[in-house]
């Protein structure tokens, strides 16, 4: 069973983009109801060269760092990774909070201990998300599990540089 591999169906992938939606008419703050925390990443389309966002969630804060922790369930494959990839300087809003952003990959082991951490601290919220992508977070193992997180990317996301706002 793999993430990387199974995209959700039009209609999910229409029910993924209502907080989107939300986030972009000025409904935020949300989220921390049920005790997540989403980014929104903006990055420009690789072929298209216009503007794509996406909320993802926030697996971890390194406030001293200043840097925000993402997975990709769908890992180098994800459009917004590939446009990462194709133009590694990008836009980020987390809360009232913007800035242009860089990433960088964090390392396998890290990623999967991670992920695991953040399933552990969010199962109701995440045994949905997985449900919808077909993967019961009851019935799986705990190596099964594992595996699949493997195939999801960790990406640390932190102020570019020259970040010119």
């Amino acid at each position: 069973m793999s993430l990387a591999g199974k995209r959700p169906s039009r209609l999910w992938r229409l029910l993924f983009h209502i907080p989107l939606h939300m986030y972009n008419v000025g409904l935020r703050g949300w989220e921390r109801h049920i005790g997540v925390q989403l980014m929104k990443i903006t990055t420009m389309g690789r072929r298209t060269g216009k503007p794509h966002s996406v909320l993802v969630d926030v697996i971890g804060h390194d406030q001293e760092e200043d840097a925000y922790y993402v997975s990709s369930a769908y890992g180098a494959r994800a459009d917004w990774v590939r446009n990462i990839r194709a133009d590694p300087i990008f836009r980020v809003q987390v809360g009232r909070r913007r800035f242009n952003a860089e990433a960088r990959r964090v390392p396998g082991y890290d990623a999967e201990e991670m992920l695991m951490r953040y399933i552990e601290e969010h199962r109701g919220y995440v045994k949905g998300l997985y449900k919808m992508m077909g993967i019961d977070l009851d019935t799986i193992s705990e190596d099964e599990l594992r595996a699949i997180l493997r195939e999801e990317m960790v990406l640390e996301i932190a102020p570019a540089k020259n970040d010119d706002l």
